[in-house]
């Protein structure tokens, strides 16, 4: 391999390590946020109780049907989205997999930043055990075995 198609390839490794640290970060706040209003819309559901007046009776169950309901309808679609991006993590997961299974021709290089790279690929490792972690959590989680 020559020595600007090394470099170029190199750059490539590092911008690629970047783009997952980025791409990792955003899907930890995704997944903690989904977890927080999957928590609270739980906790809103359980808190949804018949306390009602005896000339208020059919309208206020009506009501509480209704409101069980709509918030059963979102905890359904929080937990339709945490499946997608356990998906989408997945997907993460086997392409940086990929790119880290190729880095061999860039070792096999001269004449380029072994640090810089090997910090790279280093950072990319790291972020890769944290997204393996996430996904490990999200599928051990009781939602995702209903």
């Amino acid at each position: 391999m020559n020595v600007q198609r090394c470099e170029n390839t190199v750059q490539q490794f590092i911008d690629l390590s970047k783009d997952f640290s980025v791409h990792v970060n955003s899907a930890l706040i995704t997944v903690q946020s989904l977890e927080l209003a999957y928590q609270k819309i739980e906790l809103a559901v359980s808190k949804t109780h018949d306390d009602v007046d005896v000339d208020n009776v059919v309208r206020r169950r009506l009501m509480h049907r209704i409101a069980r309901r709509d918030m059963s309808r979102v905890l359904e679609q929080t937990l339709r989205m945490e499946k997608l991006l356990a998906e989408s993590i997945k997907l993460l997961i086997q392409n940086v997999e990929a790119a880290l299974s190729l880095t061999h021709c860039i070792e096999d290089c001269e004449g380029y930043n072994a640090a810089e790279y090997n910090l790279a690929k280093n950072e990319l490792i790291a972020k890769l055990d944290v997204l393996k972690d996430v996904e490990r959590g999200m599928l051990n989680s009781d939602r995702f075995r209903q």
